[in-house]
């Protein structure tokens, strides 16, 4: 048989609607939304606050990077075509993007957030907001796996600042079939990922084997560290390393996949309370970053863990 292609890296621009239909209606004031400004520009906003210019980028031609906010920043008086119409039907609609991948000769496709790589960062003074909006991008994720369980495989958006709520989020998302989460490659609150404080969290991913991953990009260069500081380490005006809680044990591992996982379900479930509802196991687990660290090869907590998961067919 020959081998799978797997792309591992692959983006939905996620449709303008997504997160107000799908969030918790406690924070549907607080959701996610993508709308024109009075000049036709579309965005992705939250409340009244602009996140990020909702730019459409095409394959294969980097130097047009950038054209879209250098437009909005140079406006001549015309508006740009409505957010939908730039997209490509393989951008967004499952059928087509199967078709693509067929005339591509690509088996399978590994999806992350496409604008969940800017907002999160930008909302961070709003764990509860969030949380909620996260909640509603899972599920919408495992809505589109569902439809092509076989060749489409959707990555969770997590946070790990609300630990009762992450392992909550975790069960859930295991439940609709997703094995894949993404999280910040950065210190959570000044906490290294390597902290005890967060060892329930990386047990819950192996309980319920997830694997967590990263997906590095902007918005900030600096993730994790305080805006002022930013702006001074981009001039150079500052030279030393961002204060982060030191740990004398070893930076985390991210557990890699060998095989695409296979899914259980295909809906899930409605969105928990994150607020608080639900008992949360306390006791500490020998199954964190610092742990899997100094585990042997093939055992079920080795650095680089062999999945347990059933390979596609």
């Amino acid at each position: 048989m020959a081998p799978r292609v797997i792309d591992a890296d692959m983006h939905f621009y996620e449709p303008r609607n997504l997160w107000i239909e799908r969030i918790d209606r406690r924070f549907r004031d607080r959701a996610l939304r993508i709308e024109e400004d009075e000049r036709g520009f579309p965005w992705l906003v939250s409340g009244s606050k602009k996140i990020q210019l909702a730019e459409v980028h095409v394959p294969g031609r980097v130097e047009l990077l950038g054209e879209g906010r250098r437009r909005e920043r140079e406006w001549d008086g015309r508006k740009p075509p409505p957010f939908e119409e730039q997209l490509r039907p393989e951008y967004y609609e499952v059928g087509a993007r199967l078709r693509y991948m067929d005339e591509h000769g690509v088996d399978a496709g590994i999806f992350f957030p496409n604008f969940g790589l800017a907002w999160e960062d930008l909302l961070r003074d709003d764990v509860p907001a969030t949380c909620a909006n996260m909640e509603a991008y899972n599920t919408w994720a495992a809505e589109v796996s569902a439809e092509a369980p076989e060749r489409l495989y959707g990555v969770a958006h997590l946070t790990l600042r609300d630990p009762q709520w992450a392992e909550r989020e975790i069960a859930r998302i295991a439940r609709a079939g997703l094995r894949l989460a993404m999280i910040g490659p950065n210190p959570v609150d000044g906490k290294a990922l390597a902290h005890p404080d967060l060892d329930r969290i990386w047990a819950c991913f192996q309980d319920h084997e997830v694997a967590p991953v990263f997906h590095v990009s902007r918005p900030s260069p600096f993730p994790g560290v305080p805006r002022m500081l930013r702006a001074r380490l981009r001039k150079g005006r500052h030279r030393t390393r961002p204060r982060v809680e030191r740990q004398s044990r070893p930076a985390p591992y991210v557990t890699k996949a060998s095989t695409v996982p296979a899914r259980t379900e295909a809906t899930i479930p409605a969105l928990s309370n994150h607020e608080g509802e639900g008992r949360v196991d306390q006791r500490r687990r020998t199954s964190s970053p610092r742990h899997l660290a100094g585990s042997k090869p093939g055992t079920a907590a080795a650095a680089t863990r062999e999945t347990r998961m059933d390979p596609i067919s």
